[in-house]
């Protein structure tokens, strides 16, 4: 008899399947969670606002509210009769998701960015942050801001600052070019005025950001970028001003942070490319960095999301979707299926106990050029007892 074969192929057919059967696996740069077995989305709470007005990179600051850029639109409440859209602004959100209340506080240049600069603002933002880097108790706004729209969004980033919660903006000297292998920055977003950061295990004066490297070569229309490479970059929040106070992180032990850029070291790689922009946040209730980017082929919903205990890695997949909107049974006036950017909203996420997430996504076309909101559950699995052994109370180590 071969009972020892029966034996094992019923251990097989009765083991737990979320760690190798995430969505997406086969196709995944990296091995499905051990802590977080998938998500489900509940489509029942789907809003949508700000039609013709995409991207919506959400912080949460000192004042309790969300503040969101917008690009291309006319933001979260047109005047009747308005045609004129704007390359930016910035939209405050003081409650919600449900109810959705927001106001318009910030209008940037017109879309076609006209001369001179006193028009205002123009370009993309995938990068907000609200924290208080001079500790006066008041919170300042920090915006990596890239030129115009299209291919100029991949040429270089400024980073631009506001000390009346985004009412008003100036630029700093800090400017990433291409040449430098970083386009389109995006902060690490560690809750309410960066207060998150504290459960970490990081340096709380620093603040963290991530950046991709573009394709090989001059600037092309946005798509995805195909080194699939992601660096992690902090400076001190005092010195966010200060070019040359920004460090890469090299990966080596003895010196794991510098300011030469030719040490930088990716901490996140996905052969199939990543997409011309991501986000990433830390939730304190789990205790996860979650990264979530496109790969394979821009605007067609091709949403990747990772999680790990550190922000340099390593990473494992919570989903890598094709299409997620079919995926995960979006009705079909969620949209969904041209999207390019998702991120979490701090203060909407945790409301309903841990792995509880609010998302934010937006896309081109209609009806995904917009401001769209879902809620969703990320399925926890038990963290084991080696784990909390090996890595201690907060999963984390220090550099």
């Amino acid at each position: 008899m071969r009972l020892p074969l029966l034996f094992l192929l019923l251990a097989i057919a009765l083991a737990p399947a979320a760690h190798a059967r995430c969505i997406g696996a086969r196709l995944a740069p990296y091995p499905c969670s051990d802590r977080i077995g998938g998500i489900r989305f509940y489509w029942g709470t789907h809003q949508r606002h700000a039609v013709d007005s995409d991207n919506w990179p959400v912080t949460w600051a000192s004042d309790d509210a969300q503040y969101s850029a917008w690009g291309d639109g006319y933001g979260t409440y047109r005047v009747p009769g308005e045609t004129r859209t704007y390359s930016i602004g910035l939209s405050r959100f003081s409650d919600g998701p449900e109810p959705f209340r927001s106001q318009d506080i910030y209008h940037g240049a017109g879309q076609d960015c006209p001369t001179p600069a006193s028009h205002g603002l123009c370009g993309k933002s995938y990068g907000l942050v609200a924290l208080d880097s001079d500790h006066d108790g008041d919170d300042e706004l920090y915006m990596w801001l890239s030129p115009g729209s299209g291919k100029r969004n991949l040429t270089r980033s400024r980073l631009y600052y506001s000390r009346d919660f985004g009412a008003s903006w100036r630029k700093t000297p800090v400017i990433f070019p291409r040449r430098e292998g970083l386009v389109t920055p995006a902060f690490i977003q560690f809750g309410q005025s960066y207060s998150a950061i504290a459960d970490t295990g990081l340096d709380p004066d620093f603040v963290y950001f991530y950046a991709i490297e573009p394709s090989p070569g001059p600037a092309r229309e946005l798509a995805i970028q195909t080194p699939g490479r992601v660096y992690l970059l902090r400076v001190h929040r005092k010195q966010m001003g200060n070019r040359a106070a920004y460090e890469v992180f090299t990966g080596r032990p003895d010196t794991p942070w510098s300011s030469n850029l030719r040490w930088k070291y990716p901490v996140f790689h996905d052969p199939a490319g990543t997409g011309w922009n991501l986000s990433a946040i830390y939730l304190p209730d789990i205790r996860r960095y979650l990264l979530i980017t496109e790969h394979q082929r821009s605007f067609r919903g091709n949403m990747g999301i990772f999680e790990s205990e550190n922000p340099w890695g390593p990473w494992k997949t919570v989903a890598y979707f094709t299409d997620w909107a079919t995926q995960t049974g979006a009705p079909a006036g969620a949209g969904g299926h041209q999207t390019f950017y998702w991120n979490l909203s701090a203060r909407w996420s945790g409301k309903s106990g841990p792995g509880d997430i609010t998302l934010l996504y937006s896309g081109i076309g209609k009806p995904d050029d917009s401001l769209n909101i879902v809620r969703a559950r990320l399925l926890l699995e038990q963290p084991s007892e080696r784990h909390h052994a090996a890595h201690g109370a907060h999963g984390l180590r220090r550099p």
